[in-house]
């Protein structure tokens, strides 16, 4: 009996410790209008929009570290999540990451959801079995990012989206690791901004070739 009394005893509370060390998944903020006063602002959620008013040019950065596989390993608690809203109208975005150091071994990833949750961290999956990424604590996967924009220092490119058109509503982006040379913690700067400003790199082979194209041409006409 005094067994079964024990046995029940630790069952509650390891329970009870368990809820009260469970987490729910933070927030590092709100990524606000990145753009200017020339776009304008209002309230949508109790968040701040923009709308596309035509406005080129503007974005806003924040910036923050993660961990070198947090994401892809489903790893809450070394995965950043960010939210940011659109106003009536829908918007056209582009949004991209840059890690701070650009030979770092950070493989930086991003996914975008519609919604924001509340879920607890062990709710956060990238991706099913099939290697499809998915939805997670409520909240509907949109668009995922990796290796769009070229860097030359790195072994890993970096993440974008150009010209994402989004509805009305409040969004999470979760940006993490997918398998970078080391552990981390590695910084990255995350930017949303208006079509046309996420940056495009020349891979640096091309910067070669270009640079000796020139150099022949200049002999040329030197002759």
């Amino acid at each position: 009996m005094k067994n079964i009394t024990n046995l029940i005893y630790a069952i509650i509370v390891f329970g009870a410790a368990s809820t009260s060390y469970a987490a729910t998944i933070s927030y590092q903020g709100t990524i606000s209008p990145p753009f200017s006063s020339g776009i304008g602002s209002g309230s949508t959620g109790g968040q701040s929009w923009v709308d596309g008013d035509g406005a080129t040019d503007f974005w806003s950065t924040v910036t923050g570290s993660v961990g070198g596989d947090s994401w892809i390993e489903g790893i809450a608690e070394e995965t950043d999540f960010w939210s940011f809203a659109v106003g009536p109208g829908g918007t056209s975005l582009d949004i991209w990451a840059l890690r701070d150091d650009e030979s770092s071994g950070l493989d930086t990833v991003f996914s975008i959801y519609s919604g924001i949750t509340t879920a607890d961290e062990s709710e956060f999956s990238s991706f099913d079995d099939s290697g499809e990424v998915i939805n997670f604590g409520g909240i509907a996967f949109s668009e995922f990012a990796d290796d769009q924009i070229p860097n030359n220092e790195g072994p890993f490119g970096d993440p974008a989206i150009y010209n994402m058109a989004f509805d009305e509503g409040i969004y999470t982006i979760a940006i993490g690791g997918f398998a970078s040379d080391g552990e981390g913690p590695f910084s990255y700067e995350l930017s949303i901004g208006t079509p046309g400003t996420a940056p495009v790199p020349i891979p640096g082979a091309f910067l070669f070739f270009a640079t000796g194209l020139l150099g022949f041409v200049s002999v040329r006409k030197c002759k």
